[in-house]
């Protein structure tokens, strides 16, 4: 995949599901096998996983995924460091929303469509997206619904590269990926034009 998606979707989870340890270690938890495979494509090199299994009488056994990158988190960022310091447009706010989605992240279809990203921070999600009382930016959470939902997702899936977009729908027929057929169920979605969409 290109440098450019690679790094966007890192920052987003990590934002989002990821952490830095103490050491300078970019370090994830998860209980789903893609996870643990995007966490591979988007950290090259040496990779840390250990696995284990919880047991729980009413959900049944779960593994547990438990992935560090021994690369320090600075050295995989430098390339946005240096686009920053260059003037270069490196990351894609899109792509970065995308790898919040995939983490904390989720789509619901409850009562019309809502898109929900969560994160550290959310300062990166443009502004068009929140100017209606549907749609709310707040610390930690931005909400967004309806057509809106529905724009942001086709902007996330336009700017996906074809090998990273036959990568996600690979890893969608996964049983545990419910939300990435979710993403390509809502890319398709049409909406009336009512009120404010």
């Amino acid at each position: 995949i290109s440098e450019r998606a690679r790094l966007s979707i890192m920052l987003g989870l990590l934002n989002s599901d990821g952490y830095i340890h103490t050491h300078g270690y970019a370090e994830m938890k998860t209980v789903h096998l893609w996870q643990a495979v995007l966490w591979l494509l988007l950290f090259p090199g040496v990779n840390y996983a250990k696995i284990n299994v919880k047991l729980n009488a009413k959900k049944g056994t779960k593994l547990v995924w438990k992935l560090a990158s021994l690369s320090k988190f600075i050295d995989l960022i430098r390339p946005v460091l240096d686009g920053i310091v260059s003037n270069k447009i490196v990351i894609s706010w899109p792509l970065l929303v995308l790898g919040a989605l995939l983490g904390d992240g989720y789509i619901s279809k409850k009562k019309g469509l809502i898109v929900g990203v969560t994160g550290k921070d959310l300062s990166y999600l443009p502004e068009w997206l929140f100017n209606s009382t549907l749609n709310k930016k707040l610390d930690k959470e931005a909400i967004v619904c309806g057509a809106r939902a529905v724009s942001l997702l086709r902007a996330i899936y336009n700017e996906l590269d074809p090998v990273l977009l036959d990568i996600l729908r690979f890893m969608a027929d996964f049983s545990d990926a419910e939300k990435l057929r979710r993403f390509f169920k809502a890319v398709n979605m049409q909406f009336r034009p009512r009120g404010e969409y």
